[in-house]
């Protein structure tokens, strides 16, 4: 038996503190990568990101973009 896990869950409050935020949208998403690491019989993991990443970019590509901050240091 395989599975399929998905995660799509994020804080998308505009008014929340910024540390918060972070630490909702990018914590929960590393805790349930790391819980996706550890199952044995796992086909595919998927994250649904935002629509709000990379707004300085007029074109974004289907690519791995190197973080702005450490969101750990906050």
């Amino acid at each position: 038996m395989y599975i399929l896990f998905t995660h799509a869950a994020a804080s998308v409050r505009f008014d929340d503190f910024l540390k918060d935020a972070i630490l909702l949208n990018t914590r929960g998403t590393r805790d349930v990568a790391n819980l996706a690491l550890e199952m044995e019989n796992l086909a595919a993991f998927m994250h649904i990101s935002t629509t709000y990443c990379n707004t300085d970019k007029q074109v974004v590509e289907e690519k791995i973009y190197p973080p702005h901050a450490d969101w750990g240091l906050l």
